[in-house]
């Protein structure tokens, strides 16, 4: 993280120094190649201080300071804004309207006045790639570069060596070394902790094609059925390790998600931690749903295994982020948690009993299996650990298409410390390589993810205008919002904000471009099978919402 990323300033070519929190990002950088026990034969950065402060940082981690080349380039220096370097985001926008300064950052081939489009970022980069990272591949050399996030989009881009580019990206990469269709054959990793410069290593590996795909991704063996620790290499929990299950979470409006998750978990999980704001990220008063809906039949049946509380929000301040909001819920969930393990350990010491509970952190719509969960609960399996789940958007209809991996968030912990470790705080992102990724042979997947699977259709305004990403609406939310346009979305299964998808590459981004009807309700959540008259909306055919 630099300096002027808590000022909303475009950065571009400025060189402000990284900051205590960069420094401590890069370090996290450090210790996941450490670990990986990865080691460089040379390293490029740009001119730019806050690039070589994260590289210097980064090789004192895995101890190569002084043994490795490190060499300055300046087609590795950030995007040139232009005249918008040093300019505040907001005021840019007011001067020259929110729509073209939008344009200027995310669109492809726009030019900022002076400054450069991300197409012309890069060439550039294509250019430092084709005359030096190449010939040290064919050596057979490791390859560190360390450099600014939209710099290597333009490497990433090359590595991928993706066929499905659109024409004109495609033309500006230009051919490959010895006219290939295809790029040497490389392996490459790309590390982006938190805000801090990005990271791309690369080494050759002659017989493989470029891979993304995580090492740690976990299956079961082949031949098997996947309901036995062993189908996965681990070991049954010995008697005496026996674990609880606890499952966070944040709540806003999805009550009926809430209750599919309640009788999905609930043989499985001992307590269910839920926090429930009286604000939206973005600041606007939301009525305590769930708190009213507890009384209710619906949930009596979990009354015992629930602990609720209520978070008092807040207005954003002026130029705030939306996502300081809900950092700001996700350390109350810590707090709530760290208090309910002391109450636990202390009572579970009485008896002799001071094994933590697995800790599940998932979004009300991110709902691992009951099968997932017992299996985890009953064996050894490595924590923390993603849970792959399938993604579905508006209802049980509509699959995300593109890799496996689409949603993979959802994590479980053990706090071997009990709330007290560096590392044990409630969160949302990414923290590990290790993903389970598939779950029984009935069940096939580990879990499912409903994006935006509502009831009503005002349930989309408030999801659309509360949540972090608010800006997605750019100057169009009326356009956007309006029920008729919200409805025939849902039904056409096509992109909420009209946005390309969120993909990180390109064939990715093509198989994502429409979503896949669905048609067999075999695999879904157990008490949507068990009662499809309570939850019509979310199933095939059931797109119409109600006002």
């Amino acid at each position: 993280m630099k300096q002027s990323d808590s000022l909303n300033i475009f950065t571009g070519l400025l060189d402000p120094p990284l900051t205590p929190v960069g420094v401590e990002e890069s370090t996290a950088v450090g210790r996941e190649l450490a670990h990986r026990n990865i080691k460089f034969d040379v390293a490029y950065t740009s001119l730019l201080q806050r690039a070589a402060k994260s590289l210097k940082t980064i090789l004192q981690v895995v101890g190569q300071t002084g043994e490795i080349e490190v060499l300055e380039r300046e087609e590795l220096n950030e995007r040139d804004y232009g005249a918008l370097n040093g300019r505040n985001k907001e005021e840019a926008a007011k001067e020259f309207g929110k729509e073209q300064v939008d344009a200027w950052r995310r669109g492809y081939t726009d030019v900022p006045p002076g400054g450069e489009s991300l197409e012309m970022t890069c060439v550039r980069v294509m250019k430092f790639y084709e005359r030096e990272v190449v010939a040290r591949l064919k050596r057979g050399e490791k390859v560190l570069v360390v450099s600014s996030g939209n710099t290597l989009r333009g490497l990433v881009m090359k590595l991928e060596a993706l066929l499905l580019l659109p024409p004109r990206a495609k033309a500006s990469l230009g051919p490959w070394p010895d006219n290939a269709l295809l790029p040497p054959p490389v392996q490459w990793q790309h590390l982006d902790v938190a805000n801090t410069d990005e990271t791309v290593c690369i080494d050759s590996v002659p017989q493989h094609r470029a891979v993304l795909a995580p090492k740690d991704w976990i299956r079961k063996k082949e031949g098997t059925t996947g309901e036995r620790c062993g189908d996965y290499g681990w070991n049954v929990r010995v008697k005496g390790d026996e674990r609880e299950v606890w499952d966070a979470t944040i709540v806003s409006t999805e009550l009926d998600l809430l209750l599919l998750r309640l009788h999905e978990l609930s043989p499985v999980v001992s307590r269910f931690i839920l926090l429930e704001s009286t604000t939206t990220f973005t600041g606007l008063p939301k009525p305590l749903a769930l708190q009213a809906a507890l009384s209710t039949a619906d949930f009596a049946p979990f009354k015992d295994k629930i602990v609720y509380r209520v978070h008092q929000g807040r207005k954003l301040r002026s130029g705030e982020n939306p996502f300081t909001v809900e950092n700001e819920l996700r350390d109350a969930v810590s707090r709530l948690l760290r208090a309910e393990l002391r109450e636990y350990r202390d009572a579970e010491s009485s008896f002799g009993r001071v094994k933590p509970p697995l800790l599940l952190f998932s979004d009300v719509d991110e709902l691992p299996s009951r099968t997932t969960i017992g299996m985890l609960k009953k064996c050894e399996a490595p924590t923390p650990l993603h849970l792959a789940l399938t993604e579905f958007n508006y209802s049980f209809e509509f699959r995300l298409g593109g890799e496996e991996l689409n949603s993979w968030r959802a994590q479980v912990w053990e706090w071997k410390e009990w709330g007290e470790g560096r590392e044990e705080f409630y969160r949302h992102g990414k923290v590990t390589e290790r993903v389970f990724v598939e779950g029984s042979e009935a069940e096939k997947g580990v879990g499912w993810h409903c994006s935006w699977c509502f009831k009503h259709l005002n349930d989309f305004v408030v999801k659309a205008t509360g949540y972090s990403h608010v800006d997605r609406l750019g100057n169009r939310p009326s356009a956007l919002l309006r029920p008729e346009r919200i409805q025939k979305t849902i039904c056409e299964g096509s992109d909420f904000f009209r946005m390309l998808p969120e993909a990180y590459t390109w064939r990715d981004m093509v198989d994502k471009w429409s979503l896949i009807p669905q048609t067999n309700t075999q695999n879904i959540p157990k008490f949507l099978n068990e009662r499809p008259d309570k939850f019509p909306y979310l199933l095939p055919g059931g797109c119409k919402r109600n006002e």
